[in-house]
């Protein structure tokens, strides 16, 4: 093997092991899906609707008829602006 060669190796371990070690310890940011399953359960859902959509509403969960995407809970509190931000 050249030496050309051994330093493109040894480089290309060293970026790999940079790397690595860089995203070792990063994690998903995300609530615990429970704590948020039961918040939601306490309050009272108003309406659905699409968040990409707004003006499409349904008393139900289902899916928006513009994009397909699941139709999102609107909370009490959150369309009076009661809500705690």
């Amino acid at each position: 093997m050249g030496r050309n060669n051994a330093w493109k190796i040894l480089a290309a371990v060293l970026v790999t092991m940079t790397a690595l070690v860089g995203c070792k310890d990063k994690k998903p940011e995300s609530a615990p899906s429970g704590a948020v399953e039961a918040s939601q359960a306490e309050r009272k859902v108003l309406a659905y609707t699409c968040s990409m959509h707004p003006w499409v509403r349904s008393d139900k969960p289902g899916t928006c008829p513009a994009c397909g995407m699941a139709l999102v809970p609107i909370f009490a509190e959150a369309a009076t602006g009661e809500g705690g931000a």
